[in-house]
């Protein structure tokens, strides 16, 4: 059992992460207790949390108009072949006085499965359910992840994978019920490396391969496109705007269209020194119809597209005391 300011994953770290890309994590208090370890057959976390507001001139506080709670269950009895985790999240959010209109009870009932089919192919599946309330409306929203992938025996190891994701988002701006899907305190790069995806109103498909050159170096290169999963619902990101329904980010006739753009991204990750590892990566977004139409609104102009270019360094100073 721990109590205190902690900071950990679950699941496939996309709805509980570190958020490691940022250069913020997500960070809670409260309660975590574990019965059984990952060498087990089996395996229960329950988790009772108020996450931290980031400040940017004092100390961090827990957000006490906050509570993220989860129970997850762990089943690696046939883990040469298939781990069976069904989970539990939930989210409360009350009014405060920076965002008076939250008024939200989040229940999330999911099962994650994952496994090796052969040597060569494994594979990782989850599907979510989500219901509750949002303000006066009612939660309804799901989530579908999948990817399978095949690694060669051989030379780099290379692997290649297929992954799709679904994110359902509001299909009627107009009606009593809220279907866009809440992502709690996911990791938003696995959907896009340059953070314009998140969870939620999104279909993401995605091929990837990824190899290793070197015994300390890994590269990987993958291509996604992405649409809306409801053309009436908004794309979170766009115009880096506070997301309320007001915004152009949001087209609740439907007119603009679904199709938010395609594009590739690589990066190598390699060890500089025992406790230092580093990362050079790049991604380009070609805009989709979605994203032109809505530049066009907001600016009377449209873009093609965008590059991104990161390096990326990490240091771990305990790893300096590691024996070399």
């Amino acid at each position: 059992m721990r109590f205190g300011r902690q900071n950990f994953e679950f699941l496939d770290r996309r709805l509980i992460g570190s958020n490691q890309w940022r250069n913020t994590t997500n960070t809670f208090t409260g309660f975590r207790a574990a019965l059984g370890q990952d060498k087990n057959d089996w395996q229960l976390d329950l988790l009772a949390l108020k996450p931290l507001v980031r400040l940017m001139t004092e100390l961090d506080t827990a957000d006490h108009k906050s509570q993220f709670g989860a129970a997850i269950f762990h089943w690696r009895k046939w883990s040469n072949i298939i781990t069976i985790e069904p989970y539990l999240l939930y989210l409360r959010q009350k009014p405060n006085s920076q965002d008076t209109t939250r008024n939200r009870r989040v229940y999330n009932i999911g099962t994650r499965v994952y496994g090796w089919l052969t040597k060569e192919i494994n594979y990782d599946v989850t599907y979510n359910q989500q219901l509750g309330t949002d303000k006066d409306k009612k939660q309804r929203a799901y989530a579908i992840t999948a990817e399978i992938g095949y690694k060669f025996q051989y030379g780099w190891k290379p692997r290649f994978s297929l992954f799709y994701g679904y994110a359902s988002g509001d299909r009627n701006p107009n009606d009593d019920v809220n279907n866009r899907f809440e992502r709690f305190f996911g990791f938003a790069r696995p959907w896009s490396a340059d953070d314009y995806v998140v969870m939620e109103n999104i279909i993401a498909p995605k091929a990837r391969v990824e190899f290793e050159p070197g015994k300390k170096i890994k590269a990987d290169i993958s291509y996604s496109f992405y649409w809306l999963a409801s053309r009436t619902d908004r794309f979170n990101n766009l115009f880096n705007v506070p997301p309320n329904e007001y915004a152009e980010n949001r087209d609740k006739t439907g007119q603009s269209g679904a199709y938010l753009g395609h594009g590739p991204d690589g990066r190598i990750r390699f060890e500089v020194l025992k406790f230092i590892k580093a990362a050079i990566g790049y991604s380009h977004y070609f805009n989709g119809t979605f994203v032109k139409n809505r530049q066009e609104v907001e600016y009377n102009n449209s873009t093609l597209g965008s590059n991104f270019f990161y390096v990326e360094t990490i240091v771990n100073f305990f790893d300096v005391f590691k024996k070399w």
